[in-house]
């Protein structure tokens, strides 16, 4: 809470809070407490976590009933507690300011500041697309990506990654460069995304649905003098006379095919940027950058669980979906690309999935955050 109420402070505004509430109140809840001499208004079978406390000589006793489907037994045992130990500190200093108040004990406090913290990790200090071209060794005829019924290996989509960079190379690109990446979902969107790693560059995503205004400026500001796109996207036509060079991967397609298909010469380092994502409501320099490290920390964590050969991994490529790409094909699944009219409607993702007929991707839906 902003101003940091006292405990009375607090409690005062939720008696205020429920009084304006009314009749309306209990069944905006999931918690019901229950003091000994007040009769509740609701029946306690309709809450999810019922709290009832008696007042005795010996002190203030206490039960809880839990719905078993919403809590665990350790939850609950955890919850009731930290709860008796706020309770002994609005007791004993209820003027104090609530985020004073101290709810884990010392064995808890212990545990997550000294055991908890207590092990360092080495994470691999490559870049993430080096994870992609160890995997590539490892299985190169697993399907890597599926777009609207077509499909690429990760053999097919690191050659022609290669490719690309190579050429982007030859344009200009590398460390401490951005490149923009102005396309539509698709399987050359991805190819793109890895291409300007391995080029040793940073991308910037680039919406074409967003006003051309806004395009120039998040062009101006991340300095992009090069942006990756085709010949056909609306936001190419509508950026016509910036100075920045375009390669339209139609147009350029017959050269790019005449580059390496052999993985180039790292350039760069972990700690390098992966992506410059711009906010939806940008204003002035307002900007997320993204950073190789952590994808090498979340893809080493995962790693230990397993091959992820048969997993797939739902991908909406809302523009800034680095990590959403990286981890699975670090790890061997296959990503399921979603078109922006699959986007725009409920029924589309479940078409899409199921399309794939493979099992679902436990792992992914935490991190990707697609569900």
């Amino acid at each position: 809470m902003p101003d940091d109420p006292s405990f009375l402070e607090l409690l005062e505004r939720v008696r205020t809070a429920i009084r304006e509430a009314g009749a309306a109140g209990p069944e905006s809840c999931s918690a019901l407490l229950i003091l000994s001499g007040v009769s509740p208004e609701a029946d306690s079978a309709d809450y999810d976590l019922v709290l009832a406390f008696t007042e005795s000589k010996q002190g203030l006793t206490g039960s809880c009933e839990y719905n078993a489907d919403q809590f665990e037994d350790a939850q609950q045992e955890r919850l009731t507690k930290h709860f008796a130990a706020l309770l002994k500190e609005a007791a004993t200093r209820p003027d104090a300011r609530i985020s004073t108040f101290e709810m884990l004990d010392a064995v808890e406090k212990a545990r997550m500041l000294v055991e908890w913290n207590g092990e360092e990790r080495g994470y691999p200090p490559h870049c993430v697309h080096e994870l992609f071209e160890q995997q590539v060794e490892r299985t190169p005829d697993s399907p890597a990506a599926l777009f609207e019924g077509e499909q690429i290996t990760y053999r097919e989509l690191n050659r022609r990654a290669n490719r690309l960079a190579h050429y982007l190379r030859r344009s200009g690109a590398g460390p401490e460069v951005m490149i923009g990446i102005l396309m539509d979902a698709s399987l050359e969107a991805v190819i793109a995304v890895f291409a300007v790693l391995k080029a040793g560059a940073a991308y910037v995503a680039l919406n074409h649905n967003h006003p051309p205004q806004r395009l120039r400026e998040i062009i101006r500001e991340s300095r992009i003098p090069l942006a990756v796109t085709t010949s056909w996207n609306a936001g190419y036509h509508a950026l016509a006379g910036e100075t920045l060079e375009f390669v339209c991967l139609d147009l350029a397609a017959s050269r790019i095919a005449e580059e390496s298909a052999s993985n180039p010469p790292l350039r760069g380092h972990a700690g390098q940027y992966v992506s410059v994502r711009y906010n939806v409501r940008f204003h002035g320099k307002a900007k997320r950058r993204g950073e190789h490290s952590p994808h090498l920390h979340v893809a080493s964590d995962i790693a230990p669980a397993g091959d992820r050969g048969d997993d797939v991994c739902l991908v909406n490529t809302s523009w800034g979906f680095a990590a959403r790409l990286f981890h699975p094909l670090a790890l061997g699944a296959m990503v399921v690309i979603a078109s922006e009219k699959d986007v725009r409607t409920s029924t589309g993702w479940p078409t899409v999935w199921n399309a794939t007929g493979s099992p679902a991707c436990s792992w992914c839906r935490v991190i990707c955050g697609n569900f």
